[in-house]
Formats: C-alpha cells, sequence, structure tokens
C-alpha cells in the first residue's frame, strides 16, 4: 500500500506541476473507485504528509459522500475535486480546491482568497454572487452563467 501511495504522490506532483486538471480528476475517480464500498477509510490519508495526497483523499471522500467539511480543513482540500452543488455561503482559501470542477449550484455566495480554485473549470451557476480576493480563481475557465453577480478583489 505505502508504494501505491508513494506513487500516486508523485503522480500528483507531476499533474500539478504541468498543469493537467483532467488527470487531477481522472486520478480522484480512480479513488473513489476504489474507496466507494467504504468511504471512511479515506479518512485516514487527511493528514498524510504529502498535501496533494491529504487533498486528493478530501476530493474523493466528497465525491463519494457529498460531505465538503473535510475539503474546508486541509491546505489542498478538494485537489480535482467535482461539486455539482453545495450549500451556500462556504470559505475556501491557502490552495484548496485547485483543478476542480464545478457545476450546477456549486458555491453560491462563497468566499474565496487565498490561491483557492487555481485551474478551476467552472460552468452552469457555480459561483454565482461568490466574493473572489488575492489570487483566487487564477487561471481558472469560466463558461455559462458561472460567476455571475460575483466580485473579484485584487488584495
Amino acid at each position: 500500500m505505502e508504494d501505491k501511495t508513494k506513487k500516486l504522490g508523485g503522480l500528483l506532483e507531476y499533474a500539478v506541476d504541468k498543469s493537467r486538471g483532467n488527470f487531477v480528476r481522472a486520478l480522484m475517480r480512480i479513488i473513489a473507485k476504489a474507496y466507494e464500498k467504504n468511504p471512511e477509510t479515506l479518512r485516514r490519508y487527511f493528514n498524510h504528509e504529502n498535501q496533494k495526497i491529504a487533498g486528493i483523499a478530501t476530493s474523493a471522500y466528497h465525491f463519494l459522500t457529498g460531505d465538503i467539511k473535510p475539503i474546508q480543513t486541509r491546505n489542498f482540500g478538494g485537489l480535482g475535486a467535482i461539486i455539482n452543488d453545495s450549500e451556500e455561503s462556504l470559505k475556501f482559501g491557502r490552495n484548496q480546491l485547485n483543478f476542480a470542477k464545478l457545476c450546477g449550484d456549486a458555491l453560491w455566495y462563497s468566499e474565496n482568497n487565498g490561491y483557492a480554485l487555481w485551474h478551476s473549470e467552472n460552468n452552469g451557476n457555480a459561483l454565482w454572487h461568490s466574493e473572489n480576493n488575492g489570487n483566487a480563481l487564477w487561471k481558472s475557465e469560466n463558461s455559462g452563467d458561472a460567476l455571475e453577480n460575483s466580485r473579484q478583489r485584487k488584495n
């Protein structure tokens, strides 16, 4: 298991360094599939020394359970997450939700700071009325009605 975890860490480092969002999300789906019968076992990776492994574990956990809270507590929480819907008025920062794919009514009225949502793909009604500060959403791709009535502030 340790060899697989080490290999995953190397793949994640490569994918993040090369800005390969589709690859990061594909890895997240593979992890989710591997843990679909017992998603709670993913929790053991939430504090992994490799922050990207911890982050993708939170994404797979969310994918399987819908629980977004672990994403909000890790530096790279939500790495490669796919979020179709969420509660409103959530806050994200640090390196959270990098390479995420948001659609539907995801993250309405959210507050996004730091390096949150870098290289994210946002469409549908995602991020409506959100406040995005600093470097949030850097190199993100936004389409449809994503970011409708949102504010972007540079610090």
